[in-house]
């Protein structure tokens, strides 16, 4: 409900009170009058102030309109006032005016419909004034708290132009992060922090456009400082005005720690993910040749560099090229180097761990030897490959550009080495087995070894991989609200990729205790479509980014007896390929029953299909169709079998009449006392 309208009304007339009254009453519903017809009753009205607007009569017998005009605007200056009067002449209304009075009226028939309308307008007029003021002094504050905020801000520049676009004001901030001190960059066009590309482009005087149509602009690019060196900034520029165009604020905040912290965490999970895929290539070969050329490539790939070399140790003490990767024609299984301090790699068995050179030429703790000084190498990192007696060699990468090599790079190729290790002792015990043991001691002998090089290689992925998940979630719960959307979708990204590595290495895992048959399988009764609810949960996310669509209808209860986690693994291993090996697109329908004592879940797609004669392969260990998208373990499908056969169950896969694969998965139901 609307606030009355309060009136003080002075006139000792009391039937010219009442004619304005009635005038007033017919434009304002809601009014409170409080009449004053003398003296006494003024002095008591102004020291209350219970009005929000006056109407005036000009002659009273106890005083006059222009003292009574003067003291109400004396006390309240900014509250209307209206002299409505019969007596005035117009002198007396130019001099009303110039003491503060908001309008004048004459005390005549013709005249009295002007009172409510005059008193309206003013009222208006100081509202409007009101606003203003207080608009004003918000403006004053919030630019008084900016410059405070400038003045004390010392890790962020806010810098204020002109409307053409100079700078006008610098803060502690701006020479920090800029390098300009004040008197150096007055005057001059902002442009000057941008890059000569951008300036080319046109980029700032698009920015004040911007700025100019929406009253903000925000970006994220690269800035130039004095002595010209480049940083990654987060820039917010907006627009001041007081009636007309003042100029903008610009605030730039150094990103750059940000931006390398967020790379440096993207190029680990790249890291983990090629020694994952390494270390399935290496349990599915014995070709120690072939995993070599793969590990050098995959060093190259992985750093980005040029050269990527295994070196192995002879027993005359020299190094042997056996890998390599950006090498002269010939080099492979032909070059050597020197041992000891005439190489880096000899310097790296000699020190017996990692060494980094950001700047060959300048290196002092060993020679350079004639093969990279031949291929123009500047930087270079290597590490040991480990073996039992002595070490096999080392695995190094080198650069033609200068290149500080981190300690994440440190970490992968060490892994990659590490992986290479374990290869060579298996060969070497398969070689040892092959000439003291017969065949039966020599495959049970391999099973030993196989499950010790799963254990070690799964070591050497999960140790890492844990780091990386948990730096990932420091990451999330600290500082994802500060991220642009940019940099979420990569931290989301990146631990999507990390998720991933997780199930691959328990595919590894749960192959290697199939094989060794050491599977625990802990009962309980349950119902499956809960299982598949898990199992859905962990493998959507893959499915809706590569646009395919999860269909599931599973309306009743599925009771079985089993392992909730080993079915659930089985669940996911069934969506993760479907997911893997059909296009963008498809639709994977999960559907269930329970029929003649048994319980079915049937997992279909309608991709492409898989070959009839292959139907029955791709339940084999590393088996991939022909015909087959993406990537996977290749595991996946002989694990399901594994723990569905230990469930006492069956599982089989058909294609589907209208194209696309059914795989069919049948458990035993629990008997009927059992389920309640």
């Amino acid at each position: 409900m609307a606030e009355a309208l309060r009136i003080l009304l002075v006139d000792d007339d009391p039937d010219d009170r009442a004619l304005a009254i009635h005038a007033l009453r017919r434009e304002f519903s809601e009014l409170e009058v409080e009449e004053v017809a003398d003296a006494a009753g003024f002095a008591a009205a102004l020291e209350a102030g219970r009005f929000n607007a006056a109407v005036i009569d000009y002659r009273l017998r106890w005083g006059d309109g222009l003292s009574v005009l003067r003291a109400i605007k004396a006390r309240y200056p900014d509250r209307p006032v209206v002299m409505f009067t019969g007596t005035g002449t117009e002198a007396v209304a130019v001099e009303a005016m110039k003491a503060g009075l908001d309008d004048y009226v004459v005390k005549a028939p013709q005249h009295v419909a002007r009172l409510p309308v005059a008193l309206r307008r003013a009222l208006e007029r100081a509202e409007a004034a009101r606003r203003a003021e207080v608009a004003e002094a918000a403006r004053r504050a919030s630019e008084e708290r900016f410059r405070l905020l400038a003045e004390v801000a010392q890790d962020i520049a806010i810098v204020m132009l002109d409307p053409a676009g100079r700078v006008a004001e610098w803060n502690a901030g701006a020479q920090a992060v800029f390098g300009y001190r004040a008197e150096e960059v007055i005057g001059e066009h902002f442009g000057i922090f941008r890059t000569p590309e951008d300036r080319a482009a046109g980029l700032p005087e698009q920015e004040l456009e911007q700025v100019a149509r929406e009253g903000r602009a925000e970006d994220d690019n690269w800035l130039v400082r004095k002595d010209g060196g480049r940083f990654w900034a987060s820039g917010l520029t907006i627009g001041l005005r007081n009636g007309g165009p003042r100029g903008f604020a610009k605030i730039v905040r150094d990103q750059t720690e940000q931006r390398r912290a967020q790379e440096a965490l993207e190029a680990r999970a790249r890291q983990q993910a090629a020694v994952a895929e390494l270390g399935q290539r290496a349990l599915a070969t014995r070709d120690l040749v072939a995993l070599m050329d793969e590990a050098v490539a995959v060093v190259a790939r992985t750093l980005g560099v040029e050269h990527a070399r295994v070196l192995e140790l002879r027993p005359d003490e020299q190094l042997l090229l056996r890998a390599g990767v950006g090498w002269r024609a010939g080099a492979v299984g032909r070059a050597t180097v020197e041992g000891g301090t005439s190489s880096q790699a000899g310097y790296t068995l000699l020190v017996h761990g990692p060494v980094v050179s950001e700047d060959l030429g300048a290196e002092g703790r060993f020679r350079v030897p004639t093969l990279l000084l031949e291929h123009g190498v500047v930087s270079a990192a290597s590490v040991v490959i480990h073996d039992h007696d002595r070490p096999y060699g080392v695995l190094s990468a080198e650069t033609t550009q200068r290149r500080d090599f981190t300690a994440d790079d440190v970490h992968f190729l060490q892994a990659v080495a590490n992986v290479l290790a374990a290869a060579v002792r298996r060969r070497e015990f398969e070689e040892r087995l092959a000439q003291e043991r017969g065949e039966t001691g020599r495959l049970a002998e391999l099973n030993r070894l196989r499950g010790e090089f799963v254990a070690s290689v799964s070591h050497e992925l999960r140790t890492p991989l844990t780091a990386l998940r948990a730096a990932f979630g420091m990451v999330e719960q600290s500082g994802a609200d500060r991220l642009e959307p940019e940099e979420r979708d990569l931290l989301v990204n990146g631990r999507r990729n990390a998720e991933r590595l997780s199930r691959l290495i328990e595919d590894l895992l749960a192959h290697n205790q199939l094989e060794a048959g050491v599977v625990e399988i802990n009962r309980e009764r349950l119902d499956l479509r809960q299982v598949v609810a898990d199992a859905v949960a962990s493998v959507h996310p893959l499915i809706h980014q590569k646009g395919q669509e999860l269909r599931i209808d599973l309306p009743a209860p599925l009771p079985v007896e089993g392992d909730a986690h080993r079915l659930e693994h089985v669940a996911v291993n069934l969506l993760a390929n479907a997911h893997q090996h059909t296009p963008p697109g498809t639709v994977i329908a999960v559907s269930g029953a329970v029929a003649d004592g048994e319980v079915r879940l049937v997992v279909a797609d309608d991709g492409p299909g898989v070959p009839a004669e292959e139907l029955m392969a791709v339940f084999k260990r590393f088996h991939r169709p022909r015909s087959a998208e993406g990537g996977g373990s290749g595991l996946g499908l002989a694990i399901a079998k594994g723990l569905v056969e230990l469930h006492g169950g069956r599982i089989w896969a058909e294609s589907a009449a209208g194209g696309g694969v059914v795989f069919h998965v049948v458990l035993p139901r629990p008997p009927i006392e059992a389920e309640g």
